[in-house]
């Protein structure tokens, strides 16, 4: 059960970054919060291997590092700084 909204946590950030433009900040955020909701997922998955889990929510928070980052304007918002963050997906 949990796997399913994972994936589908993973899918709507996908579609987000897809659609993101580096100028709204509402964007952003909303693509912020799904990937907070990602890290409290992962949380939750129970057979996955410790050192899986670590790389996952290593990954996650680098995305959301890299989105408070553009939110707060200590990077700039651009197409390069939004695909690194689509790499992580």
């Amino acid at each position: 059960m949990q796997n399913n909204k994972l994936v589908k946590l993973i899918e709507q950030a996908a579609s987000s970054i897809n659609t993101l433009s580096p100028k709204k900040d509402s964007q952003l955020k909303d693509l912020q919060k799904i990937f907070d909701n990602i890290y409290k997922a992962i949380d939750k998955l129970g057979d996955t291997p410790e050192q899986l889990l670590g790389q996952i929510k290593g990954t996650t928070s680098n995305a959301v590092e890299m989105l408070e980052k553009m939110l707060t304007k200590k990077i700039k918002a651009t197409k390069k700084s939004i695909n690194s963050v689509s790499e992580m997906v």
